[in-house]
């Protein structure tokens, strides 16, 4: 690595492992009821660093040019949103307002930065490795973290009624399970890396803890990433040393990797029915009382319209939830949040053909009480509106065309272990982003996120130049 931008990779690298100690630290600071937090400030200064990267030193990047042309486009729309919603919004904050708009916008840099840095590495495996390194270690120290607060009594709860489970010194226990969703695939990665005989075993331990670590938190996005990427592990591994059997026999690589497999997912089923995500299933939470939230929205609608009285309002005109959101079921899966996508949704269809092009801002057009759906599809696409959507989603655009490209080629390469675990970590990213939100509005998550979508991306690219043009 001796490029002239190998200095941001290096800083790079540890601000990765930086990141669990920004997370304790935001908590810390928000217990003492500071309004800018350690974790703000310090990813704030790395992302301006990072634009400087952008536009000033990635001078060998072939993908300058689009990134930067991607960049500007997003800035502008942004800037666009922020400025128009001063005056068509019925409140707005300033303060809240920018820091939404700085969340998101800090994992589109983070995505472009992480692209060009490793568009312009010559050993890509070498550098894939360190990034995966780097996300091993702190999760190592997440791990770490978790179990000293348990044992020390100063874990926080996730929840506060009802359900049970601990999220160490850690401020949203959704956060961190979605932290780790994304993290264990790319830890078990590193892991098949690293693993070449028996004597390896110790790189299994990191994610085992990972994976007993989610369960610990409680949540439903813990308890359903751990599983689902167990299963995909297994099946996986199982299948590529099947296939090289012939080959190599006992001595074959992925037959340890099965070993260490099995023997893993063994002590977890032992481990798994004795925590919190496990005993959690058996809890049914209260349903939220509908009619208030749609009586709530139908009360900020006439004030925001001047009406002299809610009694006017006529039957025809009164808003239900649609009949597919209104149920038990769909309530467990989005834990109410459904209420709160209809609510947006008839915002948006009273919005002005502005807020529909660039979006209504935070929480929508609220009159007094500010609530976001913490389902990042939806509250990019009712915040930043058509366009904005459309360019956030951009990442998640790329890949996807990449990988059927991809698939046109080579099935059994694309298939590979490697790809795999990289893209189950960006299925398990996206469809928590659709569910339960804390991904591309996180900052301690989107960075994560960003990596696996860029490592596949690359790691398609480096299969041959067949699968992916080289821009003009």
């Amino acid at each position: 690595m001796h490029t002239k931008e190998s200095w941001f990779f290096l800083l790079l690298f540890y601000f990765i492992m930086l990141q669990p100690i920004l997370d304790i630290l935001t908590t810390f600071s928000l217990y003492i009821n500071l309004n800018i937090t350690v974790g703000i400030i310090v990813r704030m200064l790395f992302m301006i660093v990072s634009l400087a990267y952008i536009f000033f030193f990635s001078k060998e990047s072939p993908y300058k040019k689009q990134i930067i042309i991607y960049l500007v486009l997003v800035i502008i729309t942004l800037s666009t949103s922020f400025i128009g919603n001063i005056f068509f919004k019925p409140t707005f904050n300033l303060l809240l307002e920018a820091q939404w708009s700085a969340k998101i916008f800090y994992y589109i840099v983070m995505f472009c930065s992480l692209f060009l840095v490793l568009s312009v590495q010559k050993s890509y495996h070498r550098i894939k490795v360190q990034l995966l390194k780097a996300i091993y270690a702190a999760l190592l120290i997440v791990i770490g973290t978790v179990f000293v607060a348990i044992i020390t009594g100063s874990s926080n709860n996730t929840y506060e009624w009802v359900k049970s489970g601990y999220k160490g010194w850690f401020y949203s226990g959704n956060e961190l399970g979605a932290i780790l969703a994304v993290t264990l695939p790319l830890v078990f990665l590193y892991t098949v890396i690293k693993t070449n005989n028996i004597k390896d075993y110790k790189y299994w331990f990191g994610p085992l803890l990972l994976a007993v670590t989610g369960m610990i938190i409680g949540t439903k996005v813990g308890l359903f990433a751990v599983i689902g990427c167990l299963l995909v592990m297994l099946i996986s591994v199982s299948i590529h040393w099947m296939t090289h059997i012939k080959k190599e026999g006992i001595q074959n690589k992925y037959y340890k990797v099965f070993l260490f497999s099995i023997s893993l997912s063994i002590v977890f089923t032992i481990i798994a029915p004795f925590t919190p995500s496990i005993t959690n299933l058996s809890v049914s939470m209260p349903i939220p009382d509908k009619d208030k939230i749609v009586q709530e929205q139908d009360k900020e609608r006439h004030l925001e319209q001047n009406e002299n009285s809610i009694e006017e309002e006529s039957t025809e005109d009164k808003r239900k939830l649609p009949a597919w959101l209104d149920s038990s079921i769909v309530n467990k899966i989005l834990s109410s949040r459904h209420f709160y996508v209809t609510r947006q949704y008839y915002q948006f269809e009273d919005a002005n053909i502005f807020q529909k092009i660039f979006g209504m801002g935070y929480a929508g057009n609220y009159t007094s009480t500010r609530k976001t759906i913490e389902m990042d599809y939806l509250d990019a696409f009712f915040s930043f509106g058509v366009v904005g959507f459309l360019l956030i989603s951009a990442p998640l655009a790329l890949i996807f065309i990449i990988f059927i490209k991809a698939m046109l080629f080579s099935v059994k390469q694309v298939l590979d272990i490697k790809n795999i675990l990289m893209g189950t970590s960006i299925i398990l990213g996206s469809s928590i982003a659709l569910i339960a939100g804390h991904i591309w509005f996180s900052p301690a998550v989107s960075l994560y996120y960003s990596i696996a979508i860029c490592l596949l991306f690359f790691n398609l690219k480096h299969y041959g130049e067949k699968f992916t043009k080289k821009p003009a």
